[in-house]
């Protein structure tokens, strides 16, 4: 059976406010009909458009999800932060793993007691 239309419940408020708002829901209806709910996701994670899922069988809805689902995570953006590894492993692409910031401590001669 196909689904004739589809429609995604609200996504989440932002955190912190939405921290704990369920998430959204691919909801189908079918030729017959009658709906359903196929999964829920992580928006941050997926993107698509419930009209993609039209003409598609159940089956099909659930095989483009996971296609979507595990092309995640996409290409990281580039960054002005310097890109390191840690000592003794090769350089990870697009991956920062620490950034070099210079902290300045007062040394003790420069503390004053109240």
């Amino acid at each position: 059976m196909r689904i004739t239309d589809a429609f995604i419940t609200d996504i989440p408020r932002p955190m912190l406010l939405g921290m704990f708002d369920p998430m959204p829901e691919f909801i189908a209806t079918f030729e017959d009909g009658s709906t359903k709910t196929l999964f829920s996701f992580y928006p941050d994670e997926v993107s698509f458009r419930a009209s993609e899922f039209v003409d598609l069988t159940e089956e099909e809805a659930h095989s483009l999800f996971q296609q979507k689902d595990t092309a995640y995570p996409p290409q990281p953006a580039t960054s002005s932060a310097t890109r390191t590894s840690p000592p003794g492993q090769p350089p990870l692409p697009g991956l920062i793993t620490r950034s070099r910031i210079n902290v300045t401590w007062p040394s003790s001669a420069d503390a004053t007691c109240w």
